[in-house]
């Protein structure tokens, strides 16, 4: 599962993001399952989930900023920093001119 990181919060490849979610946490649940002498697989799926967590949180901070979130905010609902938030995803392209964003 590779959404790509938009700011429409859909892909045509995967749908709306409120699709994700669920998808996300199917996928934490089969490597939750796999048999415990099947460490690899149980990696590699966790790995996917990483994948597709990392993509829906790039998408909804692009979103996020296209529709007026603060960096304070951001920080907030991640656990962290406005800095952190902006040093982790301040090079995001903007939504509408795909340019890196500036710094806060």
């Amino acid at each position: 599962m590779n959404p790509p990181c938009q700011s429409s919060l859909t892909s045509e490849a995967e749908g709306p993001i409120d699709l994700w979610i669920p998808s996300i946490i199917e996928a934490a649940q089969a490597a939750r399952r796999t048999a415990p002498t099947d460490t690899q697989d149980a990696l590699s799926q966790l790995r996917q989930v990483d994948h597709a967590n990392q993509h829906a949180i790039r998408a909804l901070v692009q979103h996020g900023l296209a529709t007026g979130m603060t960096w304070q905010q951001i920080g907030s609902a991640l656990g962290t920093s406005r800095q952190a938030a902006h040093h982790r995803y301040g090079s995001l392209p903007s939504p509408t001119s795909r340019q890196p964003r500036p710094a806060p």
